[in-house]
């Protein structure tokens, strides 16, 4: 089943359900249809048997008359639950008059001449006279119609009652050919109907599943025609505000981050090729000098040189690997208690072009990697002194819930044009790109990924357009990575 297209499978299933459904509902209106008419075939004969006792507690006697239906008739039945004849029954009656009277009247046929009733004990006879009065008491406590059973094919319907003396049961028989036809035809009517509602159903499921997957087949067809030489292009986008709308836009957010990686990506190759090309052109070159002629080349120099070289080129792998594992962690590694106070201090004993101040506003301490933290400092002090005019200013505070370092200089400040990109890796705000003024542009970039991993922020701003340029490091004093870890 997982292996069909989701269409078919979704057909099947909205198929499948509305036809248990309907199916389930069928069921239900056809024993309700059954179960409505055989309460009215036997609330028409419980009628029928009614009206007749009341009329033979009236004084009407003889056999029940059939009700509307032909097949609809009056059943007797003795004490022992005998059928009796129309004649037994009507014997019964005259027993029941007997007990009342001394003298039977004597009807008069329609020429006017007498004779005598016991003439016609085996036809019906109905007598209608003030003077006739048949005692009928039913059996049962509430006097109310019960079912007898005759078999399937009818309901019937009796009391039990007392004519005179005589304990019997009067009931009247419906038959059920009538609810039986209904209900057949009925059934394969919807024998007929349910799987054709059925299969609409699926083909409208179908139609609707195929225009609502459209987009998805045109999502799909875009992404499997994007390659990483064309991530500039995007997937088609629906103009309604549904899932398929924020499916397409959350695509295209990807894409634009996969697009944006893979420039950054190709830059920094770019960057750091041409970083790396330097030093080790320059050893070649050097080197290539020095077997060219060995006998006039000064090779205390030269080991100098390549020594300088090989420094450089060590220098910029290292910041090429420290940047790739801060990238590739979202929390510190190693954490541990980590004094800013004292890491500032020591940063400023350092040898400096310019003399460092640290003004400590508030103690601070934080849980960290004292290595990459100290490597994020003195990225921030070299940087500073480097471009300052005549000091560097080191200011140490706290708030509610940070740890505050700026760091300042007196120099002539960042381009306002520079200050978003300063962060960027290998960028450099020289305008002379000669290695004593400036170097491979990494340090910033590794500053702020410290941040980052430490989930605190690093900014740059200008503090006046001569006062020079002021970096602020904010570090949380508890990150969430560490906190449990390495508890203050």
């Amino acid at each position: 089943m997982t292996r069909l297209p989701l269409r078919l499978r979704l057909t099947l299933l909205v198929a499948v359900l509305f036809g248990l459904a309907l199916t389930a509902a069928a069921a239900v209106g056809i024993s309700r249809v059954e179960t409505s008419l055989r309460t009215d075939i036997r609330q028409n004969a419980e009628a029928l048997l009614v009206d007749y006792l009341d009329q033979l507690q009236g004084g009407s006697i003889g056999p029940g008359a059939p009700g509307p239906e032909e097949a609809t008739r009056f059943i007797y039945l003795d004490a022992q639950g005998n059928d009796l004849t129309a004649g037994e029954y009507q014997q019964v009656l005259f027993d029941a008059i007997d007990q009342q009277v001394e003298d039977l009247p004597i009807l008069t046929v329609p020429d006017g001449s007498p004779f005598p009733i016991d003439l016609f004990d085996d036809a019906p006879v109905i007598v209608e006279s003030d003077l006739i009065e048949i005692t009928v008491q039913p059996v049962a406590a509430d006097g109310k119609p019960g079912l007898i059973d005759r078999g399937d094919d009818v309901i019937a319907v009796g009391v039990p009652v007392l004519i005179g003396d005589a304990p019997l049961t009067v009931a009247v028989s419906s038959p059920l050919r009538l609810v039986t036809d209904s209900i057949d035809t009925l059934t394969r009517l919807l024998l007929v109907l349910v799987p054709m509602l059925t299969a609409t159903i699926g083909v409208a499921t179908w139609i609707i599943v195929s225009r609502a997957l459209q987009p998805v087949h045109a999502i799909t067809a875009q992404v499997e025609r994007i390659s990483t030489e064309s991530l500039d292009q995007r997937v088609p986008q629906p103009s309604t505000d549904d899932e398929l709308g924020h499916l397409a836009a959350t695509m295209n957010r990807m894409l634009a981050r996969l697009q944006a990686a893979r420039d950054t990506q190709r830059q920094f190759i770019s960057d750091a090729a041409h970083e790396l090309r330097s030093p080790i052109t320059a050893t070649q070159a050097t080197l290539e000098l020095a077997r060219r002629q060995p006998d006039q080349v000064d090779w205390p120099r030269t080991a100098d040189v390549l020594n300088q070289e090989n420094t450089r080129l060590t220098a910029l792998v290292d910041d090429l690997l420290l940047l790739a594992q801060l990238e590739e962690t979202s929390s510190p590694t190693g954490a541990q208690e980590v004094d800013l106070d004292e890491l500032c201090l020591a940063e400023a004993q350092r040898p400096h072009p310019h003399p460092i101040h640290v003004q400590v506003t508030n103690p601070a301490r934080i849980n960290g990697n004292l290595q990459h933290l100290t490597r994020a400092i003195r990225n921030l002090v070299d940087n500073a002194a480097h471009h300052a005019t005549s000091r560097v200013d080191i200011t140490i505070s706290t708030n509610h819930e940070s740890a505050v370092i700026d760091v300042a200089d007196d120099g002539p400040g960042i381009p306002p044009e520079d200050l978003e990109r300063i962060f960027d890796r290998f960028t450099r705000v020289d305008t002379s790109r000669t290695r004593p003024q400036g170097g491979a542009g990494l340090g910033l970039a590794i500053a702020h990924q410290i941040a980052d991993s430490h989930h605190g922020n690093l900014t740059a701003k200008n503090r006046s357009p001569s006062d020079g340029a002021q970096f602020t490091l904010t570090l949380p004093k508890h990150t969430p990575a560490t906190s449990e870890r390495s508890p203050l």
